[in-house]
């Protein structure tokens, strides 16, 4: 190859380089970081809030997932119940006037979910906690 074709080759590699920054740089993102600095999708920029009555609807739901369980599961099946339920009720949008009450369930079910994976005596403590809230809450049961 002579010195003409290489500038050539150059300049065109230069300017096909520059012209793909220029477009990548151009790009406006599709994902925005929040001021806690967590990725949200524009999707989730805006959260809908939930009534009352609907949080209430999905938390008795899922209770009742929890009280109708059969009493002979092995602590490793119950476990994991409480694992998705408890999940679920972390996927769950929460009314401002219930966010001790949802605190209060998942850290219980944390609990529950503790102590029956490792065997702990702590567990009808652990079960307590949720019966309280239960009293609290006449409507979770």
């Amino acid at each position: 190859m002579d010195k003409s074709k290489i500038f050539v080759f150059f300049i065109l590699f230069t300017l096909t380089s520059a012209f793909v920054i220029f477009i990548w740089l151009n790009q406006k993102p599709s994902v925005e970081i929040s001021n806690e600095g967590t990725k949200l999708t524009k999707e989730e920029k805006t959260i809908k809030p939930v009534s009352e009555e609907d949080y209430k609807d999905s938390v008795k739901e899922l209770m009742a997932r929890y009280w109708s369980k059969p009493e002979d599961l092995s602590k490793i099946e119950e476990a994991r119940l409480i694992e998705e339920l408890r999940g679920n009720l972390l996927d769950l949008t929460v009314p401002a006037s219930f966010k001790d009450l949802h605190l209060g369930l998942v850290i219980s079910f944390d609990l529950i979910m503790q102590a029956l994976k490792n065997d702990d005596p702590s567990l009808e403590g652990s079960k307590s906690k949720l019966n309280n809230l239960v009293q609290n809450y006449s409507w979770l049961k």
